[in-house]
């Protein structure tokens, strides 16, 4: 299973951001998984969703709490991805990240809400008296430890020369990329042939005598010494 690289809040469960997932109900009983405390007792209703993406991303979710009071050194969801709303009221839900190269780390796969602890999921906090609850995978288990002379987004390559000595010969990851035409360009078989000129062509089409501007001037009364010669 891909692992978890985003969260977010929404008020509307139908407004799921592109790639993302809503648990709109608890995965033990069924029942609306509203993380908002409001009862809808005067005017609107007010409801909270949690949302998790599994976009392919650099960094992946670590863990997730629910807590008071938030550091810097974690990620803090505070307003609603589609209405920019406080997300809630005295608590923050925070989450950590780690990069997709680090080894035998690990990364969350599952999100769930419930109305009591599952067995297996590790516990984020609890909201509107439900459970968050989450589970983790090892990724990069049993990897061999990088060289730290090398770069983590290259790839070393032993080889053999004609004198049969070994040399390491360093690859960039982006030499397996394949570059090509994109999709959205391949109606275009061919590019406009192109009329080349030359030098007295282009004189003769471009070329301006400014006669009509000398007859104008010559016409005009009292006008300024030499003002015709430099036209």
């Amino acid at each position: 299973m891909e692992p978890i690289t985003d969260l977010c809040i929404v008020e509307d469960a139908r407004n799921a951001p592109s790639g993302f997932t809503v648990i709109e109900l608890t995965g033990d009983t069924g029942q609306d998984a509203d993380l908002w405390k409001d009862k809808g007792f005067f005017g609107k209703k007010e409801t909270r969703y949690l949302c998790f993406s599994r976009k392919f991303s650099l960094d992946c979710v670590e863990s997730l709490s629910v807590t008071t009071t938030s550091t810097p050194d974690v990620l803090t969801v505070s307003l609603t991805r589609d209405t920019a709303q406080k997300a809630f009221r005295k608590r923050n839900l925070c989450y950590t990240v780690v990069g997709r190269d680090i080894l035998n780390c690990r990364v969350v796969t599952e999100i769930g809400v419930f109305s009591k602890l599952q067995d297996g999921f590790l516990v984020a906090g609890e909201l509107n008296n439900l459970v968050i609850g989450y589970k983790t995978v090892l990724m990069n288990a049993g990897a061999s430890k990088p060289d730290p002379k090398v770069n983590l987004f290259e790839k070393v390559y032993t080889i053999k020369t004609s004198t049969v000595t070994t040399t390491k010969c360093v690859r960039s990851w982006i030499d397996d990329v394949p570059f090509r035409l994109s999709p959205v360009f391949q109606p275009i078989t061919r590019l406009t042939p192109m009329n080349l000129k030359t030098a007295s062509q282009i004189y003769c089409q471009y070329n301006y005598d400014f006669s009509i501007e000398r007859d104008v001037l010559q016409a005009s009364p009292e006008l300024p010494d030499g003002l015709i010669d430099d036209i």
